[in-house]
């Protein structure tokens, strides 16, 4: 496989990880997307991880891994590239530039274009794009798999309004029984450390769990209920929040001052399970949601102190 199978080449986006393309296969004609990620010693793991967890997962609210192959073609002027052959292997060699490229399925663009646009207006359409990253969520932790990264750049949106969670490639592995684990026999690299304000305390942590993504889930969810206007204004409200225990006056919904309290605590510990987040939701539907959702509320912190008692 090859880049010159693809035309015409469009980039869509590029950071330090790479560049994204919208290319059409002459093939099949339909349209994909393509990251080209430059390969070097210090992120082959991340790169080959990356490809093995999407090979991996199969879920509606997941981007759709279709293939991947290495190549030594270089960018030129925006091009993707020309007609060089395919590497088998992944080994570098100081002479050559070398590219993995990943083949997904084309996404509209991602949340924080939506978020950016002022697009995301309204408690109706957050919490729905909500309970879609939720059920992505869920799924990939079920998988075993901590995705370490989720933040708005990582989450994308399909034309028709669907969900799709990608960039997987400082994500860890934590089931040990997973088929997924097993792909990884071998593999050995230094991990990438995440910081920034979807990041949560103990990201740094070797051991780091799922609490970790409850805690950026939280985040996300506060900035698309909230609009902000300026990303300063962003950071100064997210820091009073996850620090000082202040919540922000957009949050004017009880049920959701509650959840965003709950989902950005310090102590992983504290932070609900996804389960505990689904089956609220369904509760705050009801009449009496908000009614129930605080009496369980009571009556956690109340377990929690009993226990420690």
């Amino acid at each position: 496989m090859a880049l010159a199978s693809y035309t015409p080449a469009e980039m869509i986006g590029s950071g330090g990880f790479g560049s994204v393309y919208t290319a059409t296969s002459r093939m099949d004609k339909k349209d994909y997307a393509i990251k080209r990620i430059r390969l070097l010693h210090h992120d082959m793991v991340s790169v080959i991880k990356e490809v093995r967890i999407l090979a991996h997962l199969c879920h509606p609210h997941v981007v759709r891994y279709y293939a991947a192959w290495a190549d030594d073609a270089e960018i030129e002027n925006g091009d993707m590239g020309g007609d060089d052959a395919v590497q088998t292997g992944l080994l570098l060699s100081s002479r050559r530039r070398y590219y993995c490229n990943i083949r997904m399925e084309l996404c509209k663009h991602s949340l924080r274009y939506l978020l950016e646009e002022s697009m995301v207006v309204g408690r109706e359409h957050a919490l729905d794009l909500f309970r879609q990253i939720l059920s992505g969520l869920t799924y990939i932790h079920g998988q075993g798999i901590v995705h370490r990264d989720l933040k708005p750049e990582n989450i994308l949106i399909t034309h028709d309004g669907l969900v799709k969670l990608s960039d997987f490639g400082i994500s860890r592995i934590v089931a040990r029984s997973s088929t997924l684990m097993s792909s990884f026999d071998g593999l050995v690299g230094v991990e990438d450390v995440v910081s920034g304000p979807y990041s949560a305390p103990e990201s740094a942590d070797p051991a780091v769990h799922f609490p970790a993504d409850i805690y950026s889930l939280g985040v996300i969810l506060v900035e698309m209920l909230s609009c902000f206007r300026t990303r300063m204004e962003f950071f100064s409200v997210i820091k009073r929040l996850t620090q000082l225990r202040i919540p922000p006056a957009s949050l004017s919904n009880r049920f959701d001052f509650t959840l965003a309290m709950l989902m950005t605590e310090q102590d992983p510990l504290k932070r609900p399970s996804l389960e505990w987040i689904t089956h609220a939701y369904h509760k705050e539907e009801e009449p009496e949601g908000p009614v129930l959702l605080c009496r369980d509320i009571v009556w956690g912190v109340v377990a929690r102190v009993l226990y420690t008692v």
